[in-house]
């Protein structure tokens, strides 16, 4: 298993790859996780809320979710916050775009393409493991210019630190090390990353909390612009 890691929408592969892991910790990850535990029956991604379909020809069955800057876009259903996604969403069709985690998703082009984070990281890990042993892996975490979203980063590193891997790169190294090196601090780590200070002083502590500490036995993969869940132990 090779190893990659690349940071920020511009530096996804334009070359198609067989398996990319779109990492986004807060909180696409557990959005979506959630969704699917809550028995949702479709996740249609979209690169922002523009390209959504507009409310007048929505259904009842039909969900707009997205955020703009961390907080609900006006007139959508729900936002981006991982507890907005309970019984609500049972029997519907979610048509979903987030800051990060949709853009991601849609721009990476591999025969497979997941989405993971804290929430599911021991999954991806026994999924990668089991069924890509032999593959080259891209990572793909959030990131500007001059910037690597800390949080995913971590989150990475958490991933990799459960893979049987022959190669890493620079990035993916050191992601490892962090997380093995400062285990015993990372919480500290993830709470003082500017991502995660934001969302507190936006008053979603209780979505940093659902983050790090809910664990799902499930692996969003796009499908075409759909998320579906993989079988993990098919």
């Amino acid at each position: 298993m090779i190893l990659k890691m690349v940071f920020g929408l511009e530096n996804i592969p334009k070359t198609k790859k067989n398996v990319i892991v779109v990492v986004d910790a807060f909180r696409s990850s557990a959005v979506i996780n959630n969704a699917f535990k809550n028995g949702v029956n479709n996740i249609f991604l979209f690169i922002d809320k523009n390209q959504i379909i507009t409310q007048d020809s929505i259904s009842q069955h039909i969900m707009l979710c997205g955020e703009k800057n961390c907080l609900k876009i006006k007139g959508f259903d729900l936002g981006n916050s991982p507890l907005e996604y309970n019984s609500n969403v049972k029997n519907k069709v979610l048509l979903y775009c987030s800051g990060f985690g949709s853009k991601a998703l849609l721009l990476s082009n591999a025969n497979y393409v997941f989405l993971s984070g804290f929430t599911n990281a021991e999954a991806m890990a026994i999924l990668l493991n089991k069924k890509f042993n032999n593959s080259e892996i891209y990572f793909v975490i959030g990131g500007g210019k001059y910037t690597i979203c800390m949080d995913d980063f971590i989150a990475a590193g958490i991933i990799i630190s459960f893979l049987n891997f022959k190669f890493l790169d620079n990035f993916c190294l050191s992601s490892l090390n962090l997380v093995l090196q400062y285990k015993d601090i990372l919480i500290n780590i993830i709470y003082n990353s500017p991502s995660v200070k934001n969302l507190l002083e936006l008053g979603f502590s209780k979505d940093v909390k659902f983050c790090i500490n809910e664990s799902f036995d499930i692996i969003p993969y796009k499908k075409g612009n759909e998320l579906v869940k993989f079988d993990i132990y098919g």
